[in-house]
């Protein structure tokens, strides 16, 4: 097995590694010497992979995100027109915390923070999901769906408005579940962001003739 090779899957187990501490602990209170203890290794080696815990944190949030992004790219392809897929686009966006927050029975707090951790870093994470919904209003001007509109303030807009329903709920679950974490029922946040989506897209709905 070639350096380059046993560089880069030693990488990958200490990225799959750190993911299941942060989850555990969350960004603040992780440190180095935690994700090493767990890999049996000493804390310098880690240091030889990523410069710091931010790097190692960023380089592990960017490829959960991509996964989400890449769900919502793939459940677009099955929609028929631009307003389905600006729905499903939300749902699959917000069924991902869910999903993850079960799986690994995800402190509401943990969640909270790597909420503002992805907020923080705009440049690098929420223009891609920006971008795509960008993609889908344009596509809706272009054949006829919505009227022409300022995208890029709405797509930003949207965004903002689903991660904030995100943040209520989730404050919500935080005083209110007796073990804190997020095993909970997501259809009312759910049905309130699609209403609140569809209240949106009504004011630019192309009449029909």
């Amino acid at each position: 097995m070639s350096e380059k090779l046993k560089y880069s899957r030693k990488k990958e187990e200490i990225k799959k590694c750190a993911k299941n501490v942060f989850l555990s602990h969350g960004f603040k209170k992780t440190t180095m010497e935690d994700i090493a203890s767990k890999m049996g290794l000493k804390k310098n080696t880690l240091y030889y992979y990523f410069k710091d815990k931010d790097e190692l944190f960023n380089e592990v949030l960017r490829e959960d995100l991509e996964e989400i992004l890449g769900n919502i790219k793939r459940a677009l392809l099955k929609c028929k027109n631009a307003e389905e897929k600006v729905y499903t686009y939300f749902a699959v966006f917000s069924n991902a915390y869910i999903a993850r927050s079960k799986l690994h029975t995800l402190d509401v707090k943990i969640l909270l923070e790597f909420m503002i951790v992805f907020l923080k870093s705009h440049d690098k994470f929420f223009t891609k999901f920006d971008d795509v919904l960008y993609g889908i209003l344009n596509e809706g001007i272009k054949k006829g769906e919505f009227v022409k509109h300022d995208v890029r303030a709405l797509a930003t807009l949207l965004l903002e408005i689903n991660i904030s329903f995100e943040f209520r709920h989730l404050t919500e679950i935080a005083f209110e579940s007796s073990d804190g974490t997020c095993e909970y029922n997501c259809s009312s946040m759910h049905n309130n962001m699609k209403n609140t989506i569809k209240s949106i897209l009504k004011g630019i709905k192309a009449k029909t003739k």
